[in-house]
């Protein structure tokens, strides 16, 4: 039990260093992918009480243990689409996911609370030691397990509608060590690969570890370079007249012009849009239909255009890359070299050597 305990608690502190430091673009999205992490962990302490004396000495732990079981599938769910998505907001549609969470846990609170001695005013739903209690008790275990694949699915499907660029490749992983802890999971509940059971902790430490890399090296990346699909205007609802684009396109280029806007790393759609004097709704609208970009895409687009003119000018010559990057709106070195990347088809110090202005070593 030494590596599920080790593994567990390395689970939990991911989860509360991604909820305390959520970081600056994709801090909705990166606490989403903390309460996933919590409800991964509060599984694994729940098959650890199971396995020792804690699940006799606290009557009450596994049962509290197991009420965030079906929050779980779309926590991950949401966390990557507000990984992919920084601006969006949640929906009402967001809320539907939640549904058999709240009715698994309405469902648990009077046993819970006869368990602490108080007694439920009502009769429960489904009597305790029941066959009806029984079955209903396989059928959540099954719909855990099914709704995480179902979920997963979702997610890696969300993930390719987005294109398929280098910055997109750390969430990726991201989805692919929590595919293997599916499939660690699954293994040690089916026992489908016996030779691999004596090993299941390991692997769990393992794929966490993956999820952990992903989480803090990139955590930045996608708020910050993803490109959104583009749509079409068949399916975009109109949010601004036709007229109106066109002037609002050359007051947002005047600000990017005269103010420089871009070179405030923090810098994001609800900002820019109060600057205009629009909804975030409406800014997106007229980023895609204006440009036919999304927002990241745009503001990168003149901080590229800030790098190479400062590589090119003799009084930044003394800089090095990064110093550049920051000056230019940048917070992330990673995302610099991956946007600077695709947008010119050469790494910023090529670009620098192609024009000969390498700062003396």
């Amino acid at each position: 039990m030494v590596f599920y305990t080790f593994t567990c608690g390395s689970i939990f502190l991911l989860s509360f260093l991604l909820m305390a430091h959520p970081g600056r673009t994709n801090a909705v999205g990166n606490r989403w992918l903390a309460i996933f992490l919590f409800c991964v962990g509060s599984a694994l302490l729940a098959f650890i009480a199971e396995h020792t004396a804690l699940a006799e000495r606290y009557v009450w732990l596994v049962p509290v243990l197991e009420l965030d079981r079906l929050l779980m599938a779309p926590a991950l769910l949401l966390s990557v689409s507000f990984l992919l998505i920084p601006e969006r907001k949640l929906s009402w549609y967001d809320s539907l996911h939640m549904i058999p969470a709240l009715l698994f846990a309405g469902m648990m609170l009077p046993y819970l609370l006869s368990l602490a001695g108080i007694r439920w005013p009502l009769p429960p739903l489904v009597p305790p030691g029941t066959a009806l209690s029984r079955y209903l008790g396989l059928l959540i275990g099954v719909s855990v397990k099914l709704q995480l694949v179902v979920y997963w699915a979702m997610s890696y499907r969300l993930l390719r509608r987005y294109k398929r660029t280098a910055d997109l490749r750390w969430l990726k992983y991201l989805l692919w060590g929590t595919a293997g802890m599916i499939l660690i999971w699954f293994n040690q509940l089916f026992q489908g690969v016996r030779y691999l059971l004596p090993y299941t902790a390991q692997g769990y430490l393992l794929a966490i570890y993956v999820i952990s890399y992903c989480a803090f090296r990139h955590q930045e990346i996608a708020g910050n370079s993803i490109a959104a699909p583009a749509l079409s205007p068949a399916m975009s609802k109109p949010r601004l007249p036709p007229e109106q684009i066109p002037p609002l396109m050359k007051q947002l280029d005047r600000l990017m012009e005269e103010e420089a806007l871009y070179t405030d790393s923090d810098l994001g759609l609800p900002q820019l849009a109060a600057r205009l004097e629009l909804s975030t709704h409406a800014l997106s609208f007229l980023l895609n239909q204006g440009y036919g970009k999304s927002f990241f895409q745009y503001i990168n687009g003149y901080r590229v255009t800030c790098v190479k003119q400062l590589l090119l000018a003799p009084s930044h010559a003394h800089l090095n890359m990064l110093a550049i990057a920051y000056e230019a709106g940048f917070n992330s070195k990673t995302t610099f070299n991956n946007v600077f990347r695709e947008t010119t088809g050469m790494s910023p110090s090529a670009f620098r050597q192609a024009a000969g202005t390498l700062p003396a070593s």
